[in-house]
């Protein structure tokens, strides 16, 4: 669990008001260092409908619960559709502070720009929105602001499903992206000044739609130019992950035979136990400490357009002084692939075998945590849209209007359906706790039988 830095406590209230003093400093401050997430921590991410989507938070999660194993980590989504900033904090003492995170990821902005040509009144409301929001996260916990996703121009010209109310805003089409931009930049020398990570979601979601297109000149990673589709929230967790945590390979062997074929040598990421060579075959036990980050199959072509699995899912085998020859590789009796003795000297890849136990282990726990978000997230965070958008304004109307003939039974009713929404969270909360030891009963890695032998 990460420990508050103090300074960020003690600047609570304005954390983010006072970087101009901060840029003053003959010194300046401490560069964000990556993430790495311990046993027992609690992560939220904090977002408006791209993160009530529950894809690139899903992903985000099944690379932490195949990577880590042995670390309890808690995740909570916290996105409503529609949200701005200012929404966010109507929200965060019940939507975020009670889950009490070491950890709060933000992914605000594309609402807030309100899809039109830049005005500062607009931003100056983000500005003023951001800095409390951030500035009420530090208190508790580390902040990981991040910038708007991509906004897709060429969606709204090119793809009917686009959504109608971004075609009526033509005016506003080509800049759109800009604005975003310039929000993007704002906060991330705000997140630098502070002293905290910065994901720049926009500009590898912009970077990939350009290349693809030069195949596919309708690619786009989101139809209605606002929300990505499973392709495009992979390219989103992938960039969560490069510019946030702390990134290692799920497991790296590397065995060194002498003139005789026998070990000389031997390293292991993992616990590498019952080591034999002997006439051109190795056995071994191996136990790793992680599984690959694989994806459900929705996810398979941004994983692909990411770079996901030999970016951040490396496992490794390494074997120096094989004789000159084909080899096949078997894990617990699995025949998983044939390599020259020399793609073995220089190190080959195993993460991407679907045949290969560990890969089918990883994916029974992404298809878990698949079934976690949409049985019991996506309908949780369902709730807390319907309470934003009806009972939140019914809530309003009774502050105002308390003299109102209707106002007795108006509040009857509001009463028993507040009631309804906490007996509704509670229940899904409960089931989403369900999903998780679950997950933790998965993804535990056992002990798998290597044999590495000439091909016949």
């Amino acid at each position: 669990m990460k420990t508050v830095v103090p300074t960020l406590s003690l600047l609570a209230s304005f954390l983010f008001a006072a970087f101009a003093f901060a840029a003053a400093e003959k010194s300046p401050p401490a560069f964000a260092q990556p993430i790495e997430l311990e046993d027992g921590d609690r992560f939220v991410f904090l977002g408006d409908s791209i993160t009530h989507q529950c894809l690139y938070t899903q992903y985000v999660e099944t690379y932490f619960y195949t990577r880590y194993p042995e670390r309890r980590i808690h995740f909570r989504n916290a996105g409503v559709s529609g949200d701005v900033a200012s929404d966010a904090l109507l929200r965060f003492d019940e939507d975020v502070a009670d889950f009490e995170p070491d950890y709060v990821s933000v992914l605000l902005g594309m609402n807030d720009g309100r899809y039109r040509h830049f005005e500062h009144e607009v931003f100056a409301r983000y500005e003023q929105g951001m800095e409390a929001l951030l500035g009420r996260i530090g208190t508790r916990a580390e902040a990981i602001p991040m910038g708007p996703s991509y906004f897709d121009t060429r969606a709204v010209r090119m793809s009917e499903q686009a959504a109608r109310w971004v075609k009526t805003r033509e005016a506003m089409r080509d800049y759109y992206p800009s604005v975003l931009a310039f929000y993007s930049e704002w906060l991330a020398e705000q997140a630098q000044l502070a002293g905290v990570n910065f994901v720049d979601m926009a500009t590898p979601m912009r970077r990939l739609s350009f290349e693809q297109r030069r195949v596919d000149p309708s690619f786009t990673f989101a139809k209605d130019a606002v929300h990505p589709e499973p392709k495009g929230h992979v390219v989103m967790a992938a960039a969560m992950l490069a510019d946030a945590f702390q990134i290692e390979p799920v497991s790296e062997i590397s065995l060194t035979l002498d003139r005789k074929g026998r070990i000389e040598s031997s390293s292991a990421s993992g616990k590498l136990e019952n080591l034999v060579a002997k006439k051109g075959r190795i056995r071994f036990d191996y136990t790793s400490s992680g599984l690959p980050w694989v994806l459900p199959h929705a996810a398979h072509e941004g994983y692909e357009l990411a770079k996901a699995g030999e970016r951040f899912s490396q496992d490794l085998l390494r074997v120096v002084g094989l004789k000159a020859g084909v080899y096949e590789l078997k894990i617990d009796l699995v025949p998983i692939a044939r390599f020259t003795a020399g793609e073995l000297e220089v190190g080959v890849d195993l993460q991407g075998y679907s045949q290969a136990p560990q890969y089918k282990q990883a994916m029974e726990v992404a298809l878990l945590n698949k079934d976690r978000n949409e049985q019991a997230i996506k309908p949780l965070r369902d709730q807390w849209l319907h309470r934003k958008s009806r009972l939140r304004k019914e809530e309003a109307w009774l502050t105002e209007n308390p003299e109102h003939p209707d106002f007795e039974s108006r509040k009857s009713r509001f009463d028993a359906d507040m009631q309804a929404f906490y007996r509704k969270l509670e229940e899904l909360e409960a089931l989403a706790l369900e999903f998780e030891d679950k997950i933790y009963e998965a993804n535990q890695v056992p002990a798998r039988s290597y044999v590495l032998s000439p091909a016949e």
